[in-house]
């Protein structure tokens, strides 16, 4: 199971912040250059101390249910904040087109799909 957490900004700040980057983090895998791990840290480590304990079985639960866990985080789409109907992809930033790609790119592959 992949959990999409959209509308990631990389650039948050905040005295306990760690400064995650956009993409695919699973038991082992996270995007390149990323000291922290997003998916265990969410699910195990650090972040697990500020959760409700609500949150926390719920998270647990989910990784009881499924064999395999990741966290996927997507860049938002940009500042254009276009109306309904109004927008096109050509209004998108870089960095969010190239989140899509990689996203469903990885939720349709062979190895995905397989589990």
């Amino acid at each position: 199971m992949i959990i999409l957490h959209r509308d990631w900004f990389e650039d948050q700040e905040g005295e306990d912040y760690i400064p995650y980057r956009c993409g695919y983090y699973d038991d082992v895998t996270k995007s390149p250059g990323q000291l922290h791990n997003l998916k265990l840290d969410v699910f195990e480590g650090t972040a697990t101390s500020q959760h409700t304990p609500e949150t926390r079985r719920t998270r647990q639960g989910i990784l009881k249910c499924f064999k395999k866990t990741a966290v996927y985080a997507m860049a938002g789409p940009g500042d254009t904040r276009p109306k309904p109907r109004e927008t096109s992809a050509m209004d998108w930033s870089r960095k969010f087109k190239d989140s899509v790609v990689d996203f469903v790119t990885r939720t349709i592959s062979k190895e995905e799909i397989s589990r």
